[in-house]
């Protein structure tokens, strides 16, 4: 690394911050959750790396195996997740020490603390996190590090014996992401949150699948009359066609004929709106409480869903009968406000629950400590000899994590970090 970095960094002409999210190109920063798009400009590459194929030539790696600051933000989701996986059994008065009070925290006033002394647990419907903050924060990292690590975490059911006891069914992981520009497609993010639970259920090569669970699933499912031969079965099917290898089969474990639909179909059909509500319902029982298993449903990117979409989420979190279910919903903080559909129906959640429920987190830049550290890493030296460089990065980027790979990949390109 150049002595006088600080120079050099100055004429790489890193754009700052404000520039970038200020800009009316939105271009500029869409899809940005703390990743970056493939370098494919090999204009500035140049030999000097120790990578063995032409691909990796002259490209940064960034580490992948840690989440830098957002330990806090990690722990409160996995503390909320214990509240779900614990239904009845937790207690209110454990809240305080669940999540941890922090001006980036807040959840509904604590009407759940009077209950709490009483030792009385209000009725529930599920868990709800909404996680706002400025494009490229680092939103999704950070729902995605959380749903590895509960995934990979056995002790987040099996440390309590009581919850191990109600709750022999192992979690399902929905995620689903809507995009800018594909308003005309409702139901796209959820179509694809529901598909990952069911390719859960139905991946034969995972060690953690069990016939047996697949099989009481299954029988759920004909109960609730959502087998592909029925017609809540077959509504299902128009928007969702994914969910069809769990729907396939009627009672006597048969193959049944379902009319498959597919994603076009989404933005054309006519829709009994109320309807589907109820089918998306039983469905999401028939998976979780049915088998007292957890469900976590992640949706990135609410500032860009459909009206329709915010309908059937808002339905389902507030079914009462939901107490296993933990949302999480992503929003750009700077993309909505009061007319926005998202904040609208994020509104109507909180009010339509009782308070506890709702936790706000509000994702903001990395502090200066955790940038030295992550750029440190990412060039592989110790994080004393990166100050210079670490302190104009965090200027020019206020700690967002986009722009700190951003900074960083420019200057691999101009051959200033080699």
């Amino acid at each position: 690394m150049p002595k006088d970095i600080s120079s050099i960094l100055a004429r790489a002409s890193i754009t700052s911050v404000h520039t970038e999210l200020d800009t009316t190109h939105r271009d500029v920063v869409a899809g940005a959750h703390g990743t970056i798009e493939e370098q494919t400009d090999e204009e500035y590459y140049d030999d000097r790396s120790d990578a063995d194929d032409d691909v990796r030539k002259g490209k940064i790696r960034f580490p992948r195996s840690r989440l830098y600051g957002r330990d806090k933000e990690l722990e409160a989701l996995r503390n909320i997740y214990r509240q779900v996986v614990g239904g009845d059994l937790d207690r209110c008065h454990d809240r305080e020490e669940m999540v941890p009070s922090s001006s980036s925290f807040s959840s509904s006033p604590s009407a759940s603390a009077s209950a709490a002394l009483s030792g009385v647990r209000p009725k529930t419907t599920c868990r709800v996190v909404f996680l706002g903050g400025l494009a490229g924060t680092g939103k999704s990292q950070l729902v995605n590090e959380f749903i590895a690590s509960v995934s990979n975490d056995e002790q987040s059911i099996s440390s309590n014996k009581n919850i191990a006891n109600i709750l022999s069914s192992r979690p399902l992981f929905g995620r689903g992401k809507f995009e800018q520009f594909e308003n005309a497609a409702p139901f796209s993010a959820i179509a694809d949150a529901l598909s990952m639970w069911t390719s859960q259920l139905l991946d034969g090569n995972n060690e953690n699948s069990d016939p047996e669970e697949l099989r009481l699933v299954k029988r759920a499912i004909s109960k609730a009359g959502l087998s592909g031969s029925d017609e809540d079965g077959q509504v299902l099917l128009k928007i969702f066609p994914l969910l069809r290898p769990l729907l396939s089969l009627d009672d006597n474990g048969k193959e049944v004929a379902a009319d498959d639909g597919d994603s076009n179909q989404r933005g054309s059909m006519k829709l009994d709106i109320t309807r589907l509500k109820i089918v998306v319902k039983n469905f999401a029982l028939a998976l979780g409480e049915k088998q007292d298993r957890p469900l976590v449903l992640f949706i990135d990117d609410l500032q860009w869903a459909d009206e329709a979409s915010l309908e059937l989420v808002t339905s389902l979190v507030l079914n009462k009968t939901m107490q296993h279910l933990l949302f999480i919903g992503t929003f750009r903080s700077n993309e909505v406000d009061e007319t926005t559909p998202a904040l609208k129906r994020m509104k109507e959640i909180e009010d339509g629950v009782p308070a506890g429920i709702v936790t706000h987190m509000e994702i903001t830049g990395l502090l200066p400590k955790d940038i030295a550290q992550f750029v440190a890493d990412s060039i592989g030296r110790d994080v004393e000899d990166v100050g210079p460089l670490s302190d104009l990065i965090y200027k020019k980027t206020l700690g967002n994590i986009f722009f700190v790979r951003h900074a960083l990949e420019e200057l691999v390109r101009r051959n200033v970090l080699y």
